[in-house]
């Protein structure tokens, strides 16, 4: 295993952008990046990068972040929300009915989406709000969603709001009350380890 840090840049290999987003990889050991209007995936074993954009795939020229489910789907939100269909090897539109900032689906096939400062779930060909960000003197900004193996949703905030949550079967708990030791923060990042246990 490498020691070191390997800096690749648009001059030195062939990743599209010094900037992106997102980085995830799937099960087949693929690198997948967003990089606002378009999705790459790097495949190693042919040592090539994929572009997926408006013009070549069924996906908008805004994309926001990139969520990849247990069962190896992977997801992006922006101007709507889409799906990889990895039989076709390519890209469907699953709901334009909505802007999202971000993306993350359940075992139970249940999606759950930030969009304009409040978070949402679908239900049938319904979006249904499970949280209001905007408060009387002004929005709070939830940063990211995570969804644990007990498909417990978790979210925190990056702006506004020292509140951390957790939501499940239609239970809303915040957990910034005093009784549950949670120092006041904003979170950045968050993410669940082997163990389930959540970290922020």
């Amino acid at each position: 295993i490498s020691q070191t840090w390997e800096r690749f840049t648009t001059d030195n290999s062939d990743i599209p952008f010094n900037s992106i987003n997102n980085l995830l990889f799937d099960a087949n050991d693929n690198l997948w990046i967003n990089a606002y209007s378009s999705v790459y995936m790097y495949n190693d074993e042919k040592q090539e990068w994929i572009n997926f954009n408006k013009s070549n795939a069924q996906i908008g020229e805004k994309i926001n972040s990139l969520y990849r489910d247990n069962y190896d789907n992977i997801w992006a939100a922006g101007e709507a929300i889409y799906k990889f269909d990895g039989q076709k090897k390519n890209w469907e539109l699953f709901d334009s009915t909505i802007n999202a900032d971000y993306v993350a689906v359940d075992d139970n096939g249940i999606i759950y989406i930030l969009s304009n400062s409040s978070i949402y779930y679908k239900e049938e060909d319904q979006w249904v709000k499970i949280f209001n960000g905007w408060k009387e003197d002004g929005p709070v900004y939830p940063s990211k969603l995570l969804i644990d193996k007990n498909n417990t949703l978790w979210f925190g905030f990056s702006a506004n709001s020292f509140d951390f949550y957790s939501y499940k079967n239609n239970i809303l708990v915040n957990y910034s009350d005093f009784k549950y030791n949670l120092h006041p923060f904003n979170t950045i990042d968050l993410c669940a380890d082997s163990n389930n246990n959540v970290r922020v």
